[in-house]
């Protein structure tokens, strides 16, 4: 299970591969029960992994934030030098899959610059319409619009140690 001991050593992991915090210190403020926040990584994972680190001794809830204008989008916590946010999307290996005696969860925990994402030139994003009766004889009694999008860009890992990724059971 995901531990807070295992969050210090991915931070000293990533310290010692000199990988830079991507956010600031977010300082306290006369506010009630606020709590500073350390310059941090940013740590991905998702709902049951969330469930699990705010058990754990440490745990800052983004609520307790003293500047709710520096919170990211789905950020809902912080432990040790991590902050995280929550995404359904995050990967996990069923049980009994790939060994998985239980499911297995990634979390990824990043520094400043280990990845990059760039747009190629041209129309990097197009969104398509058609409109009613486009289809022709494939439509005779003009029932069907259709609209889809395609989107062109690059992403690459710009640094290997500034990134890890925990692999970890959950508490549910």
């Amino acid at each position: 299970m995901v531990t807070a001991n295992e969050i210090r050593e991915a931070v000293a992991t990533l310290a010692g591969n000199n990988a830079k915090k991507i956010t600031r210190i977010v300082n306290p403020s006369t506010g009630y029960n606020t709590t500073p926040i350390n310059a941090a990584y940013v740590g991905i994972t998702g709902p049951k992994t969330v469930y699990t680190l705010k058990g754990l001794t440490g745990w800052v809830p983004v609520q307790s934030y003293p500047n709710q204008g520096d919170v990211m989008d789905g950020e809902v916590g912080a432990l040790d030098d991590v902050r995280f946010i929550s995404t359904s999307e995050a990967k996990y290996w069923a049980a009994g899959t790939a060994s998985a005696v239980v499911d297995v969860h990634a979390t990824l925990i990043l520094g400043q610059d280990a990845y990059g994402i760039t747009r190629i030139s041209g129309e990097a994003l197009k969104n398509i319409v058609k409109p009613l009766g486009s289809a022709g004889t494939a439509d005779p009694l003009d029932q069907r619009t259709t609209s889809g999008w395609k989107a062109t860009f690059v992403t690459k890992i710009l640094s290997d140690d500034a990134m890890l990724r925990l692999e970890h059971s959950v508490a549910i």
